[in-house]
Parts: structure tokens; C-alpha cells; sequence
């Protein structure tokens, strides 16, 4: 079983990802909101995680709307996060810019 971080592991890992992450009140979630210009994009990306969830075999909570898409990480085995938690993070990151970069059709 991963082992819990302290909430200073926790801070210094997430002052390693791009900005827009934050851990929630109680520090146990790793989530970011991210924005675009239109609809088709948090759906390519969503997609994009989805596929790397089953890669890593981790797997976050994904909440599309309209022009945006709301990432929620955990390690749902301990409800709190573990180090991989900030690596699945950190692909995401990857992803994002990927996404942010992407000039297919409206």
C-alpha cells in the first residue's frame, strides 16, 4: 500500500506542477480547473487522461463543462494523496499544454 505525505511532502510536490493545482481544504485532493475557448477541447482532453488512467492505472475524477474541465486526483485505496498522485498530475500537465496547443476545428 503508497504511503501517506505529510502536508509539507504534499506542499513541495505541488509547488513542482504547473500552476492552476491546489489541494483541498482537508489536503486529501489534488484538483485544477482548466479553461478554454470552446467546447470540443475539455472533451480532447478528457479523452487524453482517460487514456492515461488506464496507463497508469490511476484513475482522477473528471467533471466536463461547458468550457471547461475539473480534475480531481486522490489515491482512492487511503482517500488521501501519495507521490504518484503529483506524477499522474504532472502528465496531466503534459497533456494541458498539448491540448492548449491544438488547432483542430471549432
Amino acid at each position: 500500500m503508497s504511503k501517506h505525505l505529510s502536508l509539507d511532502q504534499k506542499k513541495l510536490l505541488l509547488n513542482k506542477l504547473d500552476s492552476g493545482w491546489e489541494l483541498s481544504s482537508d489536503a486529501k485532493r489534488l484538483s485544477r480547473v482548466q479553461l478554454f475557448d470552446d467546447f470540443n477541447r475539455p472533451m480532447l482532453l478528457a479523452q487524453k487522461i482517460a487514456d492515461l488512467s488506464d496507463e497508469m492505472w490511476h484513475h482522477p475524477e473528471l467533471i466536463i463543462r461547458f468550457k471547461q474541465l475539473v480534475i480531481t486526483i486522490w489515491t482512492h485505496d487511503i482517500d488521501d494523496l501519495v507521490e504518484n498522485d503529483f506524477v499522474f498530475a504532472s502528465r496531466c500537465d503534459e497533456l494541458i499544454r498539448g491540448v492548449e496547443s491544438f488547432s483542430g476545428s471549432n
